[in-house]
């Protein structure tokens, strides 16, 4: 019984992951779909290096953190690109949200929300964080280069430019 349960919970926790893989793939999205097609995002970051008293919050987060925001369609493609090869669904990760660095938020024309919140990254190289799909949430893990990539698609032509190194570190 608990390895039909294993399953079933693997699969819940994998099922979201691909649906959103290729609901935000703007390249497999057409006019008959169903799937939402993104329409923006926004990526708000903090140094995982920076120290701070108390644990950071989302607000927080939103309001002290490096931020751009995206409607470029290629960008999108390439922000969903850096998700799918960097987070994975994580069913032993017991973390919450409650010392955030990075968020990242995907806005569906059709009203949907995705909220990635990753806390810092621990000693072996992992960040663990939270999926928040519209209400439902899910545990998740990230490689460590998350940022790095995130930095990368920033790059010089973003819309806010506040999303750079010397913000970041």
């Amino acid at each position: 019984m608990s390895i039909i349960r294993n399953f079933l919970k693997a699969l819940f926790l994998f099922l979201p992951f691909s649906i959103i893989s290729s609901a935000i793939s703007q390249d497999n999205l057409n006019a008959t779909s169903k799937k939402p097609r993104i329409a923006k995002a926004k990526v708000v970051a903090i140094s995982p290096d920076k120290f701070t008293r108390i644990p950071i919050t989302e607000e927080h987060l939103n309001r002290q953190g490096c931020k751009f925001e995206i409607s470029q369609s290629k960008k999108i493609d390439d922000l969903t690109n850096i998700i799918s090869d960097t987070i994975q669904p994580d069913s032993s990760n017991s973390a919450e949200p409650t010392n955030l660095r990075t968020a990242i938020y995907l806005y569906g024309t059709d009203g949907s929300t995705y909220r990635y919140l990753f806390n810092a990254s621990n000693t072996k190289g992992i960040i663990t964080g939270t999926l928040i799909e519209n209400s439902t949430s899910s545990q998740i893990t990230a490689k460590s280069d998350l940022i790095d990539q995130l930095k990368t698609l920033a790059g010089p032509d973003t819309l806010d430019q506040r999303f750079s190194d010397t913000c970041l570190n």
